[in-house]
């Protein structure tokens, strides 16, 4: 009986035992869990044992325990976009304009632990920020402002150098990360300067509208004046006077109304010329 209740006993001492062991080691530990496309750089800080530093490979998507003091340092590896936002920069042209740059970039799988211990969590504003936001200013400080807000090819191949120089960059300095896109944002000058453009663009349009028109007057005036030249050549030629160069342009404008209506159906035509009694014409076509 006594054997029993000792036995019984031990069995209860060492599941308190293993409880509390159990209990210690879950307390000592650190649970880390990465999130889908984030990737970790695990960091060891050990009291007692083992060393100090960043482990080589890093972890991955899941939950990850490790001794309390190891911290878990996380960048997200899908590509993210940077904003850079430019006020009142000066063009070329000493026009001041406003606009954003981005860049799209993506940290190398793998490479979070690399990039951690060289150059931390604030890679991109201790290492990149200040060159990329002197290149994007460098770029348009060099152009116009129409260049700027109207040229396509200029932007494109402004985008085009802004991200061959960052990568170019980036490779220098060994920076685990890609430059997959620059993008200069659309490039907007003060209102006082968009409404004086407004202003001139149509007052130009109003001068090429006031143009055209003097120039159709002029042209009408120009038709004119050779066919009244024709039309005195024309009397001179045949010995006609006034009178009866009028008669004979009268006829020959009957004549073609009735060449306008011949063939046609339920038509009647008035003829009328030099004075003459108008006489009407019936079935013209027929």
């Amino acid at each position: 009986m006594q054997s029993l209740s000792f036995n019984r006993f031990r069995s209860t001492l060492l599941r308190l035992l293993c409880m509390s062991v159990m209990a210690a080691f879950l307390a000592g530990c650190n649970v880390a869990k990465v999130e889908e496309g984030w990737e970790g750089a695990v960091i060891d800080k050990p009291y007692f044992l083992g060393h100090e530093g960043i482990r080589p490979q890093p972890i991955s998507t899941g939950r990850h325990v490790f001794w309390w003091t190891t911290g878990v340092a996380q960048y997200e590896m899908r590509p993210q976009i940077l904003s850079e936002p430019f006020k009142d920069l000066t063009t070329q042209d000493r026009t001041p304009v406003t606009f954003n740059s981005y860049i799209t970039v993506r940290i190398r799988q793998g490479q979070t632990p690399l990039l951690h211990s060289k150059f931390g969590p604030k890679w991109y504003e201790n290492n990149i920020k200040e060159p990329y936001r002197t290149m994007v200013r460098d770029f348009a400080r060099g152009k116009n402002l129409f260049e700027l807000t109207n040229d396509v090819t200029v932007i494109a191949d402004g985008q085009e150098a802004i991200s061959q120089q960052l990568t170019t960059l980036i490779a220098k300095l060994g920076i685990p990360v890609d430059v997959q896109q620059c993008v200069i944002g659309a490039v907007r000058p003060p209102d006082e300067v968009i409404a004086e453009t407004s202003r001139t663009a149509a007052q130009e349009q109003r001068k090429q509208t006031e143009d055209k028109r003097a120039s159709a007057e002029i042209n009408r005036k120009v038709a004119e004046t050779n066919k009244a030249d024709a039309d005195l050549a024309y009397a001179t030629n045949f010995g006609m006077n006034a009178d009866q160069y009028l008669r004979y342009r009268q006829l020959e404008i009957q004549k073609e109304i009735v060449e306008v209506v011949k063939g046609k159906d339920n038509v009647h035509v008035i003829v009328n010329a030099g004075g003459a009694t108008p006489e009407p014409m019936f079935g013209v076509g027929k």
